[in-house]
């Protein structure tokens, strides 16, 4: 019996230690981006908004002074690390002459989760957009409400900016860029993987 014992311990002992398994959730998911997509939706009628440009180019100064490179151009792959960020507003002028707009800033990524397989081990995941940040708000005035969208841009994204900021700093967070070190290299263009797969499609 102490034989078995004995073999039975220094089996067991040689056995490699259970994988953990651990979850970056909620706000903790913030320190992982590494790049961003910046978009405009300008959809404000009647001299609402006339300097939604320049609201974009001030945003995206803000994101490179905190270390988030923005990128011109549309990723073949978004997660985590690489998400879209959109600044929107939609609003008109009255009859009465008063702008009423709806303006909202949000970061997105895309999302995969696979939720089954068949017999023959074909698989089937489903795709979505997640919702990373957001905030928004509704605002009227009798002229154009430029200054009031630019403070509302300007705070938005400085608050996403500092809970990316304490993010990065969660346990999870760098866990994870310990054993995943970042490369700093730009996300490929969809233009390019599109082109491959093209080029990959002709020569079968």
């Amino acid at each position: 019996m102490r034989t078995v014992w004995a073999i039975c311990f220094c089996l067991c002992a040689a056995l490699p230690a259970r994988a953990q398994q651990t979850y970056i959730t909620g706000t903790d998911a913030l320190g992982l981006i590494e790049f961003s997509e910046l978009t405009l939706n300008d959809m404000v009628e009647g001299e609402c908004w006339t300097e939604g440009e320049r609201t974009k180019t001030k945003i995206r100064l803000m994101f490179e002074q905190k270390g988030l490179q923005v990128i011109d151009y549309k990723a073949a792959f978004y997660g985590y690390d690489v998400v879209l960020s959109e600044l929107t507003a939609l609003g008109v002028r009255t009859k009465a002459g008063i702008c009423a707009v709806n303006a909202e800033f949000r970061v997105v990524t895309r999302s995969f989760s696979d939720i089954g397989t068949t017999f023959y081990n074909d698989s089937y995941t489903a795709v979505g957009m997640v919702e990373l940040f957001s905030s928004n708000t509704l605002l009227t005035g009798a002229g154009d409400l430029d200054d009031e969208l630019d403070r509302f841009f300007d705070r938005a994204v400085s608050e996403f900016l500092a809970k990316r900021y304490f993010a990065r700093g969660s346990d999870s967070v760098i866990a994870f860029r310990t054993d995943n070190p970042s490369t700093g290299r730009p996300p490929m263009p969809f233009s390019d993987y599109q082109s491959f797969a093209d080029i990959e499609n002709g020569s079968q």
